[in-house]
């Protein structure tokens, strides 16, 4: 087509085929893309570099790291790029990656002085010396006159010793560039140790031409503070420093650390006060200050600082979480939950608006309203599904609904974003353990210790789950490993001493006590480990020596009273340890351990009448005194009718008292009052439903004592839970509810486990006989119903039925 025939538009008509300014926009962009097509990946490279300095110079760190990385996907080598990126670790503290690049840096230009004299002089402050000198020594004759290499090797004259020729550099760096504050630094540094007068001249000589004199005169103050004579210079410098830098609030942190380190208490407050009123709105020097009082002064005072706090700033929420937190601390949830639902509902989507929803969550939860707790989770999740919070809750409460698989999920996640979360790990390994995979717990255990290593959840549940992997060898390892890192930890100790004496290493287990006792701070419970060690080899003179010392250390300590008490017992000498205790009683009379454990030597002794007055004085001084109603019992023996009256009292007065709700439920099952324990039973579970042994022995009574369907479909719900304990009891309960249901299939496993685990209990041999013979196994069914049935003076309910059935076989 030639030109002539080409029509141009009419502008302006209706029909506009063409757009003349969209042509000429497309044109231009044609334009760049073939212009940038022309650029070269080197120039490309170095435009991204350059871009990126100028973004680091201005403060940019973000876009500037974005851009360095640009360039170094086009020239991987690059040293001024891997340069930079080392400079924005730096920047960051992050000096591994640091030391990454550098090394990068220097292997792709040899003699790149700069980025050679940084990664070195990062070797000699962390100690590498070798790798310090090694870097040196590629430094040719021209790089060593530069200022930095100067200083570079001053460092690593100085960490040799060789002060001479440290201050030899410095002083020729100085010569160079007079007011070079890192030369100025160091050489002070170095000086001070001989001739500190010089060395603060020196200082003060680099603070009176320095543009940023923060550095050297904090510097001055270590230097003071390292002398030991010069507090109140110190005081006076960290408060001219508070007095030219208002804004910068660590001053004012380090001058009260510094006066409470002195002793100086009575100063601290009003340092960070001035803190505050330099700059009003720091959230941390307010949380500082009421961290301070409470320690100082209690909570009620620092609780009114926060109010106040929380009136001046109130949209400052972290300030009013810290409120809700010690209103928690202090038991009162409400006033709590309000203030974390002002939160939730102020900032709405924000991390502190989640993190206060999670705590109402927490608080309806530990409450017992899981349908609130759950959908707050739920709520908090639906806006961030990686919230640390919400999923460590979900993760707990999936853990107590025996759901393990979907709690392990959920506490991967929060490792996915935290892998060094110590909690979710923990949890993690929780939900394993009661799962019964010993295994992964066990693994989950080392993954925590590995995270932080002196946990002693950890260290103490892995050394459990080897023991019940009877790898006691491995499980005396670790105890011992961790001493060896922690000797002050008493609680390994403990476990190890405990360990020791299951296997009869009678004197290990003494060395390891010994070796307690000779801690300075730790005497007092070292003595009574001793005491525990002779107590079981049977040497009761050396465990009543051991526990008097340990007594005149802790005089309060009821574990070496009751061993000294006892071991007397063991001696014949309960004369003795009554004149003991009616003496402690006589110096604190307030003691109701000392007093209730008089009570029980003299009833011990048949003086009962005294005992009896003696437990009831307890109970005159503290109605909840939960011991002396189990005493009083214990006196009851033989009179089902009154301990049934003294469990009532006790309750009466310790409601949420699980144990007087088991042993009145035994005492009405003992007496032949089976509706009454029943209705106790269910009555202290409507109360609590969290009490476990309540549930099992309502589970129990109802399958043995019931046949209607229903019943027996209620005690599966009791025991359903118990489908993966290691309790036998327990077992046997669910295994027996099966049972009574006709259930056999699911019942034997289950009653051959307890078995297994408690065979001479014999309540447990007479289940699993009659499960033997419900399923046709008469020769096991005889073998398991004469073993309960053995000895003189058996007793169990269903001993009727076990004789008639071993009868027929």
């Amino acid at each position: 087509m030639s030109v002539s025939n080409i029509r141009l538009p009419t502008f302006g008509s209706k029909d506009r085929v063409y757009r003349p300014r969209i042509i000429f926009t497309a044109f231009l962009f044609s334009i760049a893309l073939l212009l940038s097509a022309c650029e070269s990946p080197a120039e490309r490279a170095s435009g991204y570099l350059e871009s990126a300095e100028n973004k680091f110079e201005a403060g940019d760190i973000i876009k500037a790291e974005i851009d360095v990385k640009n360039s170094l996907q086009i020239q991987p080598k690059n040293a001024d790029a891997r340069f930079l990126l080392a400079r924005i670790n730096e920047s960051r503290q992050e000096f591994q990656d640091m030391a990454s690049n550098l090394r990068a840096a220097v292997d792709a230009d040899p003699e790149f002085a700069e980025a050679r004299i940084k990664l070195g002089s990062l070797y000699a402050m962390a100690g590498a010396m070798e790798l310090a000198e090694e870097q040196a020594g590629l430094l040719t004759e021209v790089d060593r006159e530069r200022v930095d290499a100067k200083i570079f090797l001053a460092q690593i004259s100085a960490a040799k010793g060789d002060l001479e020729h440290a201050r030899l550099n410095l002083e020729e760096a100085l010569v160079k560039e007079p007011a070079n504050m890192q030369a100025l630094g160091l050489l002070a540094s170095i000086s001070a140790a001989t001739d500190l007068t010089g060395a603060l001249e020196l200082l003060d000589d680099g603070i009176a031409i320095a543009e940023d004199d923060r550095p050297l005169r904090l510097l001055r103050v270590q230097l003071l503070q390292r002398a030991g004579t010069y507090q109140d210079e110190v005081v006076e410098e960290y408060q001219g420093l508070m007095t030219d830098y208002p804004d910068e609030v660590a001053y004012g942190y380090r001058l009260a650390q510094f006066l409470s380190a002195e002793g100086r208490t009575d100063e601290v407050e009003p340092v960070l006060r001035q803190v505050i009123r330099n700059n009003p709105d720091n959230i941390e020097a307010r949380l500082a200050l009421a961290q301070y009082v409470a320690n100082a002064r209690g909570l009620e005072e620092a609780e009114q600082l926060l109010i106040q706090s929380v009136e001046e700033l109130p949209d400052a929420y972290v300030l009013r979480l810290a409120l809700a937190r010690l209103y928690q601390q202090t038991g009162r949830a409400e006033k709590a939950y309000a203030e974390y639902e002002y939160v939730a509902d102020a900032a709405a989507n924000e991390d502190v608006g989640l993190s206060a929803m999670a705590r109402m969550a927490g608080i309806n939860l530990a409450d017992g309203d899981i349908e609130a707790g759950e959908e707050l989770i739920e709520r908090i999740l639906s806006v961030d599904s990686l919230n640390t919070e919400a999923l460590l809750l979900r993760g707990a409460l999936n853990i107590d609904q025996k759901d393990f698989r979907n709690a392990v999920s959920d506490l991967r996640s929060v490792l996915r974003s935290d892998s060094k979360n110590r909690q979710a790990q923990l949890m993690i390994a929780k939900a394993h353990s009661q799962a019964g995979d010993i295994v992964l717990a066990e693994d989950a255990y080392r993954r925590v210790l590995n995270i932080d290593p002196g946990n002693v959840t950890a260290t103490l549940e892995l050394t459990r789950a080897l023991v019940m992997r009877d790898r006691l060898d491995d499980a005396e390892e670790i105890l011992r490993d961790q001493l060896a890192v922690f000797p002050d930890e008493v609680r390994f100790s403990r476990a190890l001493i405990g360990l020791l004496l299951s296997q009869k290493e009678m004197v290990a287990a003494e060395a390891e006590a010994a070796r307690v006792a000779k801690l300075p701070g730790k005497e007092a419970i070292g003595d009574f480990l001793l005491g525990g060690v002779y107590q079981a080899r049977g040497e009761f003179e050396l465990a009543v020596e051991a526990f008097e010392r340990s007594l005149q250390r802790s005089p309060t300590a009821r574990e070496p009273l009751r061993g000294m008490v006892a071991s007397m017992v063991k001696l014949d000498r309960s004369d003795d340890a009554i004149a003991y205790l009616k003496n402690m009683q006589q110096e604190n009379p307030d003691n109701l351990y000392a007093k209730t454990l008089l009570g029980q030597i003299l009833a011990g002794t048949g003086n009962l009448g005294e005992a009896q007055e003696i437990f009831e004085s307890a109970l005159e001084a503290d109605e909840s005194w939960l011991p002396a109603y189990t005493a009083l019992a214990g006196l009851q023996q033989g009179d089902i009718s009154s301990q049934i009256s003294t469990y009532k009292r006790g309750l009466e007065a310790v409601p949420e008292s699980q144990e007087l709700v088991l042993l009145l439920g035994t005492a009405y099952e003992r007496s032949g009052q089976v509706e009454e324990a029943i209705a106790s039973y269910k009555n202290a579970l409507e109360a609590n439903p969290d009490f476990v042994a309540v549930a099992n022995n309502l589970a129990a009574l109802l399958a043995d004592n019931r046949s209607d369907t229903k019943s027996l479909e209620h005690a599966l719900d009791l025991a359903s839970q118990f489908s993966d304990s290691d309790n036998p009891a327990f077992l046997d309960t669910l295994g027996w509810v099966h049972y009574r249901l006709g259930d056999y299939s699911e019942a034997l496993p289950l009653m051959e486990k307890a078995v297994e685990a408690a065979g001479q209990v014999a309540v447990l041999r007479y289940h699993l006989g009659m499960g033997y013979f419900a399923t046709d196994k008469p020769d096991l069914a005889k073998e398991q119903l004469e073993i309960a049935l053995a000895g003189d003076n058996v007793d169990f309910t269903g001993i009727d039925e076990a004789r008639a059935t071993l009868s027929k076989l």
